[in-house]
């Protein structure tokens, strides 16, 4: 069987990579003694995909992973046997089977949605960023690098917005997360002339073409 999950990371696990939270969720899938498929040839590997890596320093809510299981089992019995074995940081939101079939949805992404919250120890205030944001995507072009390449950020962007809060500062971004077109939101916000020491960044979820 094939199963589904979307889960929250939190900050307990901020810092950790994409490679280690895979060995994280295969720790817990064998401390939850549970039997996952493995692919064949030469170098054998568990059936566990995670279609949207997420950068290191970032948290998030409706995350995925689908896991391919040798056998059957109650959606139940995974999720509590997994809940008792995963560590702080990583939380089941919701479980459900999918065709066996059904291939990684990494290439039907469209566009994810960020929001990430200013401390108040910032130098820019919401004002500011009313005006930041206004000149921000008025512009045609905003050339940035990302591995020794320039690339243009605009066409990346879809929208930004400021979410009022009585503590924070907050900015809702929705950003494309197509293969070859992925906006990131920490080149948002230092074009933006933000600190990232400044910002938590989370990612609310990505939407792809099911």
């Amino acid at each position: 069987m094939k199963v589904r999950i979307r889960y929250s990371k939190q900050a307990a696990l901020k810092f950790t990579g994409a490679l280690d939270i895979q060995a994280v969720w295969q720790r817990s899938l064998r401390r939850a003694d549970l039997s996952v498929e493995y692919s064949q040839g030469f170098h054998p590997q568990p059936k566990i995909d995670l279609p949207f890596p997420l950068p290191l320093g970032f948290t998030a809510t409706n995350e995925i992973i689908d896991i391919s299981f040798k056998g059957d089992y109650l959606l139940e019995t995974i999720r509590t046997k997994l809940g008792d074995s995963l560590p702080a940081g990583i939380e089941i939101d919701k479980i459900e089977q999918i065709d066996s079939q059904v291939r990684s949805v990494a290439s039907k992404a469209i566009y994810a949605d960020y929001l990430l919250t200013i401390s108040s120890s910032s130098q820019i205030n919401c004002d500011q960023l009313r005006e930041l944001i206004d000149d921000l995507l008025a512009r045609a072009e905003i050339i940035r690098e990302r591995n020794k390449k320039q690339y243009n950020l605009r066409p990346l962007i879809l929208s930004i917005g400021i979410v009022e809060d009585e503590v924070a500062c907050l900015l809702h971004m929705r950003l494309t997360a197509q293969p070859s077109m992925t906006g990131r939101p920490d080149e948002v916000a230092k074009e933006l002339g933000l600190d990232l020491t400044d910002c938590d960044i989370k990612r609310l979820g990505v939407h792809f073409d099911e």
